[in-house]
């Protein structure tokens, strides 16, 4: 039996230069049919809850494949782009795996500001723990949540303190707010995935970074969250099959479908002009 290959993992949102959106049809036709550098496609599912994302791309054997000269860059900002919306992703994909419309977004206000960003922290912390000796008494495991601490918004600038939180059913919402002490001008509602995209767009807004925040994570979350269920592979789709459907998008929906027997929502198409290669995102839902 021959050497099995190891192909570098590497973050290719690192890599590719283009969307398919910004390239003339004689470029797309040009780059389908120049030779290829020697790679395998990946294929990624990421299952959180009925959400499914599909991230087809090519691994290497070697860097010098993947960028001209084997790096990727170092620049600050750059890298914060990317970590913002790798943070974003996480986020996402955890919201989406434990909660649902039967769960609450709080919003806690401060009617006394708190001295600092400690303080307050420690004030959400109380307030959980009264909240699941309270679901102790109900016969209720401790709850789900992610929250949110902000002082500032994303510019810096100062603003009063206030919690967004995400919190699983189990209490209503007048003992949810009830158990908060510190502040009157509380928002307690149901989560409406339809209206947040998947809870997609709350999540984006969660994960916004304040920039003269001293807390390196944007959000803490609960342990006892479910992970999304991530399965990787490299024979779902070959060089030849991911050239055939950049060749014709319009067969994406009814490819993706028939593997991953889940609805199509959208793809999004990306180019590397340095190795030729085709990066693509999909995302999908299963049906309830």
């Amino acid at each position: 039996m021959g050497r099995r290959k190891k192909y570098i993992d590497y973050d290719y949102d690192q890599v590719f230069d283009e969307s398919i959106d910004n390239l003339e049809e004689s470029r797309i036709l040009d780059a389908l049919n120049k030779r290829d550098i020697t790679s395998v496609y990946a294929t990624k599912t990421v299952k959180s809850g009925n959400q499914l994302e599909v991230e087809v791309y090519p691994e290497f054997t070697k860097k010098k494949a993947i960028t001209k000269d084997g790096r990727f860059s170092k620049r600050k900002d750059i890298q914060n782009n990317l970590n913002n919306k790798n943070a974003k992703k996480t986020l996402i994909r955890l919201i989406n795996t434990n909660f649902t419309d039967k769960d609450y977004f709080l919003t806690l206000t401060f009617s006394k500001e708190p001295k600092d960003e400690d303080e307050a922290m420690k004030h959400v912390k109380n307030y959980l723990k009264c909240v699941n000796r309270l679901r102790k008494k109900k016969g209720l495991e401790n709850a789900k949540y992610i929250f949110v601490v902000e002082s500032r918004n994303e510019n810096g600038s100062k603003v009063r303190t206030h919690v967004h939180m995400l919190i699983e059913q189990g209490l209503t919402m007048d003992e949810l707010e009830g158990k908060w002490k510190h502040g009157r001008r509380n928002q307690c509602r149901r989560l409406d995935p339809t209206k947040e995209d998947g809870l997609s767009g709350l999540a984006n807004y969660l994960v916004k970074a304040p920039k003269a925040s001293k807390y390196k994570k944007k959000w803490v979350s609960s342990r006892n969250l479910k992970k999304p269920v991530i399965r990787k592979n490299h024979q779902d789709f070959s060089n030849k099959k991911v050239k055939k459907m950049v060749e014709d998008i319009s067969s994406i929906p009814a490819v993706m479908t028939k593997k991953f027997k889940a609805e199509f929502k959208n793809v999004e198409i990306r180019y590397n002009s340095y190795n030729n290669k085709w990066y693509l995102y999909v995302k999908m839902y299963f049906k309830e």
